[in-house]
């Protein structure tokens, strides 16, 4: 292990003095412009529609308009042109083609897909915002990210990886996806994309522009539906007892622990069907802008979980609600901008949010939760000089929440949830009282100060610096210091060098705090009187989380060959500590009664994570003939206490070409995958279960019938594989998790 460690540090090393002496010549000075232009669609509007990262301008790095090469961080930038030939309607299918980051589908019960970024695993580890506005959980609680984010209204997505507290605060972990729309002066009329495909799927996205005088407004809406495959067709062997007894007897397996008792539910044909809609409205009208954003995604809460464990019904679904509202007003003082902000976010789990399974000793289980942020951020920028610009800011938040409620007998309701009690205590003592266990309802209550500030210069020509520090104060946890620093040297037009460091903190959201499930037995005495409880199995909660905490360092050299083909490649090391993970106790008390094994969430171990990915852009043309490709390969490797990674492959190879010719464009992906360790299960030898490695190709055609519309076809899984992912759950989960067989869409796009 310390080989590798020291060969990580000469690779950060040796690439400078390998280009060191090609530094011949000068470019000229950066030019920074504020971030706060009243206008910053106008800013970041691109001059050409080449895939051409040269001709590109973000703001998500630093919060400053830059040139994306010459930005403090390693940053992708998709753009609306890409949208259109790769044909992506979800965040989800964008995020699948960016290097260095990883996702398991169909992973767990409650997020579906599990993300993880740079050996970093978790929804809850990065941040997605919308025009800068953070439209995932505020509470840090994870979450689905799936077909509930729409992007065919957006102009072009910025996903900036590595930790970003330093100006994002909690939970800007490992990374920031940034969203920025369309306005009225971008676009104007209407744009209807519809589709349907194999296992009754269907995707629908309509984007509204209009634009009148100097207020421009945009409106978009999408849904999702698919019934999916049925898996026990596709994959018979991981679902030999669906096939062998469930559809025969209606039994399952009554105790993860006694494999001969078994319980009879009754047999109802599989189903998994998962929607997602997203509606949002953009309101631009001089230095005032007004945002609303709404979705829903909706899937099986079966998902992962071993047939003998679980049912596959349509009723047991999980619900994630993301709703946020804001408005900021911006105004000019000669070199001093001000941004005021005003943000309301909600995330919720639908009150029909239900689980049927061997946790819940097969009765209706249904989870709640209610997670609501008030925010108010002033954001100031001050340019110093043509080289040197200030950034700061001051936030307040406010918290009120009731994080994800234990198992509840019925759906939630506000006004009449006090005399829920725990599954399996509603029996009555030998005398008729009752002994049922009320619940545990933790209403949480609490705020976070927060401020940063931000320092971009010019040192040279050829050098920039960008120093940064935030503090957050959280009446839950103590403060928080987060720094960064960021060195670009460019010595020549076509090289660019990076050295980067940030800190982030993860704060234990209420979520991971507070949350419990599991269900009690009644105990009876010899004459059948009901006497008490016990349980076999609880998931307790741990108020006392303290925040997890990530330290990088990484470095990056970009040399653009020509105007043909540039080269990329990075070097990254992450510290990840205070990591949150379950621990196991027997014998323990939860109101009074004796729980036999009890799962809790602590604070326990550290992991270091290295790698690196080195990423090829080329682009040719002949005649009407045009030639885009891009490849990346990725190297992860690391471990937590001495122990492997799980949820992260070694080697990750991604690549897609983008083929167009007059009216026709095809866009071929490949997706390899080495072998990745399952985050819990072991087999018969302790060690964790090895995911294979696999390699799946999918196919993107469009075709321009007429000015204004296009019809295309999109492929997943083109060689029909049997493959699967890594699932994130426990002793009832499937060890891998199967993958959806070929499935395919035909559609259409059009614009008026």
């Amino acid at each position: 292990m310390k080989q590798k460690y020291f060969s990580l540090i000469v690779l950060l090393f040796v690439q400078y003095f390998i280009f060191v002496p090609l530094a011949a010549q000068n470019i000229d000075t950066l030019r920074l412009r504020n971030s706060f232009n009243p206008n910053i669609k106008e800013v970041l509007g691109l001059k050409g529609k080449e895939n051409n990262m040269d001709n590109i301008e973000v703001i998500t790095a630093s919060r400053s308009v830059e040139k994306a090469t010459n930005a403090p961080a390693t940053i992708y930038v998709i753009t609306e042109e890409q949208i259109k030939r790769r044909n992506y309607t979800s965040l989800d299918e964008v995020l699948a083609d960016i290097p260095e980051i990883e996702i398991q589908r169909n992973a767990n019960p409650e997020f579906s897909n599990i993300y993880t970024v740079r050996g970093i695993s978790g929804n809850d580890k990065f941040v997605i915002l919308q025009d800068g506005i953070r439209i995932s959980a505020a509470t840090a609680s994870p979450h689905t990210v799936g077909h509930n984010f729409m992007v065919q209204h957006v102009k072009q997505i910025e996903i900036m990886l590595g930790p970003a507290s330093a100006l994002y605060g909690a939970d800007a972990f490992a990374g920031i996806v940034n969203m920025i729309t369309k306005v009225g002066k971008d676009y104007t009329g209407v744009s209807i994309s519809t589709s349907y495909g194999r296992f009754n799927t269907t995707d629908n996205n309509i984007t509204v522009g209009i634009q009148a005088k100097e207020a421009s407004i945009l409106a978009f809406g999408k849904y999702f539906y698919s019934q999916q495959a049925n898996l026990p067709e596709f994959y018979p062997q991981d679902f030999k007892w669906y096939n062998d007894v469930y559809k025969q007897t209606g039994e399952v397996r009554a105790s993860l622990f006694d494999p001969t008792a078994l319980q009879k539910v009754g047999y109802q044909p599989f189903a998994m069907p998962l929607i997602g809609y997203n509606a949002g409205l953009r309101l631009n009208m001089g230095g005032l802008e007004f945002g609303a954003s709404l979705s829903q995604e909706t899937h099986s809460s079966a998902n992962s979980d071993k047939p003998e464990f679980a049912t596959y019904t349509p009723d047991n679904k999980y619900i994630t609600n993301l709703a946020t509202i804001d408005m900021a007003y911006k105004r000019r003082f000669n070199k001093l901008n001000s941004r005021t902000v005003f943000i309301f976010n909600n995330f919720s789990l639908g009150n029909h949010t239900k689980f049927t399974n061997v946790y819940s000793a097969y009765n209706a289980a249904y989870k709640h939760s209610n997670e609501t942020t008030f925010q108010f951020e002033q954001q100031f920028s001050y340019a110093v000089s043509e080289k040197t610009e200030i950034n700061a800011g001051l936030l307040y938040q406010n918290f009120v929440v009731l994080p994800k409620t234990n198992d509840l007998p019925v759906p939630f309701e506000s006004n009449n949830y006090l005399g829920l009690y725990y599954l399996g205590t509603n029996v009555k003592d030998v005398n008729g009282n009752s002994l049922a266990i009320r619940q545990d309802f933790y209403w949480l209550n609490y705020f976070n100060l927060g401020g940063y500030a931000q320092l971009k210069t010019s040192l040279a020509n050829t050098l920039n610096l960008t120093v940064g520090l935030r503090y957050d104060y959280n009446s839950r946890f103590e403060g928080n210091f987060n720094p960064r620093l960021g060195l670009v040297y460019f010595p020549l037009e076509k090289l660019t060098f990076k050295l980067l460091y940030g800190e982030s903190f993860l704060a234990a959201s209420p979520y991971s705090a507070y949350q419990h499930y599991g269900s009690f037995v009644p105990l009876q005495d010899n004459a059948g009187n009901f006497t008490g409880f016990k349980s076999f199995f609880y998931h307790l909660p741990n108020p006392d989380l303290k925040a997890e905490k990530n330290r990088s360092i990484e470095t990056s050299i970009r040399y653009k060959f020509s105007n043909k083909i540039s080269l990329m490649v990075d070097v990254y090391y992450n510290r990840w500590s205070e990591i949150i993970s379950n621990s196991y106790r027997s014998n323990v008390l939860f109101k009074d009664y004796l729980v036999e094994t009890a799962e809790i969430s602590v604070n326990s171990g550290t992991a270091n994570i290295y790698g690196g990915t080195a990423r090829l852009e080329t682009k040719h043309s002949i005649g009407k003939l045009s030639l885009l490709s891009t490849w990346a390969y990725t190297y992860n490797e690391g471990n937590k206490d001495g122990k492997p990674l799980s949820l992260s492959a070694a080697h990750t190879v991604k690549g897609l070409v983008e083929l167009g010719y007059g009216k026709f464009s095809l866009v071929p992906k490949v997706l390899y995958r080495s072998s990745s360790l399952q985050p819990q299960l072991t087999d018969a030898n302790k060690n964790p279960i090895k995911n294979p490695e696999f390699v799946v190709i999918d196919l993107i055609a469009n075709c321009q019938i007429i000015k204004n519309g296009r019809i295309f076809v999109k492929v997943n899984n083109l060689l029909d594989n049997r493959y699967y992912h890594v699932s994130n759950t426990g002793l009832s989960s499937l060890e891998l998790s199967p993958q959806a067989p070929l499935t395919w869409l035909l559609g259409v796009n059009v614009t008026f």
